[in-house]
């Protein structure tokens, strides 16, 4: 039994090593970091036996501080989902953590909100502990501001605008909401609703609303304000039943209801489909309903749901791609103090994915 563990250790150290392989801890440290290239062949060799002898790490957070990295990244949203285990934010943190552990790093949660009642709480991601940071923010959010005047390395999933030096990776929603438009345009529909995200808020609502307006006024059609609902001040993607019942009553007391529903997410699209079987309202017999996510779920429902997919593998390693840029580019400028001026930006393409949720409208609703 060797010393270090005879005498009561649970981990050897590197005066352990430097003892055993007989060479000065500056050595063993050379050796390990890979920073002296002209250490004798022989003596290299006595250290790396001494090593296997002792099954000897080196720590981790002093190497981190002596190379000025952790190889640990967070993640986190401004809208806490995650907290209420929702499906897509922990669909999202998977994905994250699939592609950072591909590519050597690990992934921090912080403890805190970064941002609450509209101030920015960054303690969490500044004292060193991570090298940057993967972040679902909505529009005008202060912590980016102090981000990107920190010059910490960070990139905002699903928000197109951003502060300059921030990156920033969405799924090609206008490309994603034409696509679901024209499906119900191709199978007959001329009166297609909408149930809107918080799109006062987050830009990916907006930019579903304004494209399925485009969508309806390029192919002739009215894009009536009746037919957008709910409230548009919602902060969250929160669900609300009775609200989307609220909605889809209103909806069916009009003289001309609608024959289809673009909802600007899938589980708005669920949440119809359930009030519609409340109803009576058959899908997509009486009403077609289209969703947007692709939620690991929707396509094995009892009615699996039409919805529009964005690849989540791919905008998680295209965040994370993104985000090892900006780190090295902050190590490599790093006395630099000029601001970075550019925003990086890449879209990640849509896709509809036609299921049993869409149909030609009925002779007797049309």
């Amino acid at each position: 039994m060797s010393d270090s563990f005879a005498s009561g250790k649970l981990k050897a150290t590197i005066e352990d090593v430097s003892r055993l392989a007989g060479v000065s801890v500056t050595t063993v440290s050379r050796v390990v970091n890979g920073t002296y290239p002209h250490i004798a062949e022989k003596t290299r060799h006595r250290v790396n036996e001494a090593i296997k002898h002792f099954h000897y790490t080196p720590n981790r957070l002093i190497r981190s501080l002596q190379e000025g990295r952790t190889n640990v990244i967070a993640y986190t949203s401004l809208f806490p989902g995650l907290l209420n285990k929702d499906e897509v934010q922990m669909w999202t943190l998977m994905e994250i953590y699939q592609a950072a552990r591909q590519s050597g790093y690990s992934v921090l949660l912080p403890s805190v909100l970064l941002q609450e009642d509209g101030v920015p709480r960054v303690s969490d991601l500044l004292d060193g502990r991570c090298d940057g940071v993967i972040l679902e923010s909505p529009r005008g959010a202060p912590v980016l501001d102090v981000l990107a005047d920190r010059r910490f390395p960070t990139v905002v999933i699903g928000n197109r605008y951003v502060p300059q030096g921030i990156g920033t990776v969405h799924g090609d929603i206008r490309g994603g909401t034409r696509q679901a438009m024209d499906h119900l345009l191709a199978l007959g529909h001329k009166r297609i609703a909408h149930l809107a995200g918080p799109i006062l808020h987050w830009d990916e609502a907006q930019c579903r609303m304004e494209t399925y307006m485009e969508a309806l006024n390029e192919a002739g059609l009215s894009s009536d304000r009746e037919l957008i609902l709910p409230n548009w001040g919602t902060k969250s993607w929160a669900v609300d039943n009775n609200e989307v019942r609220e909605s889809l009553e209103f909806w069916l007391a009009l003289p001309d209801a609608p024959t289809a529903v673009f909802c600007s997410s899938d589980r708005l699209a669920v949440a119809l489909i359930e009030c519609a079987g409340e109803l009576g309202v058959r899908v997509p017999d009486d009403l077609s309903v289209i969703g947007f996510d692709n939620m690991p779920t929707v396509g094995r429902c009892v009615l699996p749901l039409t919805t529009v997919a964005v690849a989540m593998d791919q905008l998680a390693s295209t965040a994370l791609e993104m985000l090892c840029g900006l780190i090295e580019k902050n190590r490599r400028n790093l006395q630099d103090q000029e601001p970075d001026t550019t925003t990086l930006s890449r879209a990640v393409p849509a896709e509809l994915i036609v299921r049993n949720t869409t149909a030609p409208p009925s002779a007797l609703t049309h």
